[in-house]
């Protein structure tokens, strides 16, 4: 996944351009890009890092320390 990182990660129906930052939609009707926030940014790439495994609060923790990840969690508990 590391070499995945070197430009752009397609995931489900998006794509993550690495090194602008910016999330889109595949074949989305609008093809609008989300610029994302540094935190969320970050969030994503551990994430697709490492895609199909668990990460714990431990791992999150040491990445982001403990403000980002109350923010974690409070993001992954609010409903649509």
């Amino acid at each position: 996944m590391k070499d995945a990182l070197s430009a752009r990660v397609q995931f489900g129906e998006f794509e993550l351009n690495v090194r602008t930052g910016e999330l889109c939609r595949v074949g989305g009707q609008d093809g609008r890009k989300v610029l994302l926030q540094e935190q969320q940014f970050q969030v994503l790439r551990l994430l697709i890092e490492h895609a199909g495994e668990i990460v714990t609060r431990r791992e999150s923790r040491a990445s982001f320390g403990p403000t980002t990840l109350w923010w974690i969690l409070t993001m992954a508990s609010m409903e649509p």
